[in-house]
């Protein structure tokens, strides 16, 4: 049987016996209120549409940046790959990082995955990239349901939209868990999220290992990049010699 919330009980319980239903929380009048037209967002923006809009600002920004230097930063993480593919137990280097960086609000999972299509090709490099993702999610769920369970529990009685999203996964069961892992929901909120409403643990590791191929395209991204680096493709003004130097010195 499906845990409920604890509000939504509380307000079912007032209605059969006929007591008077409690008035709206702040969050949940920000829910129930009408949309606001677009005109009017764009003329009196609230903080958070602020935040949001400088947030994707910053990360265009920086795709940007790394869009015209891509030459320079795979060749400049080559020597690097060179080291650890040369090197018992490298593999697992890349791993430990993914498993580090799967804990909020770390970030570098792609570029983690980048390297890996760029050292070890498409087949190993994507088993290295899913076997760090699958335990770096993994970690997560585990810490999340030992240490965050009673907030969430506090959390969804502030907020209606967590609230919701909780019932839903709740009574959605594998499908909606699944399509979770999916969706556009950044990973690692949905694993916090998964952990914090009461998700079984072996429906949440199926789950997670389904998605996997998500992790496909940063992996070819690097080993198309290492193919241009074979092909001769970089200028000699692209070429970094001092990162070459430094792991040689530490070879």
């Amino acid at each position: 049987m499906s845990a409920r919330n604890p509000s939504l009980d509380s307000i079912a319980r007032a209605r059969a016996g006929g007591a008077r239903t409690p008035s709206p929380t702040p969050s949940e009048r920000e829910a129930l209120a009408p949309p606001r037209p677009l005109k009017e967002r764009l003329r009196h923006p609230t903080k958070r549409e602020l935040y949001i809009l400088g947030i994707v600002l910053v990360a265009l920004a920086i795709a940007i940046t790394i869009a015209k230097l891509h030459d320079k930063i795979a060749y400049g993480l080559q020597p690097l790959g060179q080291w650890m593919r040369h090197h018992r137990g490298g593999w697992a280097i890349p791993v430990a990082f993914l498993i580090v960086m799967s804990f909020p609000p770390l970030a570098g999972h792609e570029l983690v995955a980048t390297m890996c299509g760029l050292t070890w090709g498409l087949g190993l490099g994507f088993l290295i990239v899913c076997l760090g993702t699958w335990l770096g999610e993994l970690a997560l769920f585990v810490a999340c349901r030992y240490f965050l369970t009673k907030r969430g529990e506090r959390y969804e009685r502030k907020n209606i939209q967590f609230a919701t999203l909780a019932a839903v996964i709740r009574e959605g069961g594998f499908k909606i868990i699944l399509m979770a892992r999916f969706s556009a929901i950044p990973p690692h909120f949905t694993t916090a999220v998964l952990a914090t409403c009461g998700t079984s643990m072996p429906k949440f590791l199926l789950a997670t290992f389904l998605a996997l191929p998500r992790q496909f395209a940063p992996v070819y991204i690097g080993y198309t990049l290492e193919q241009s680096i074979e092909g001769g493709t970089f200028s000699s003004s692209s070429r970094l010699t001092a990162p070459s130097k430094l792991f040689i010195a530490i070879d």
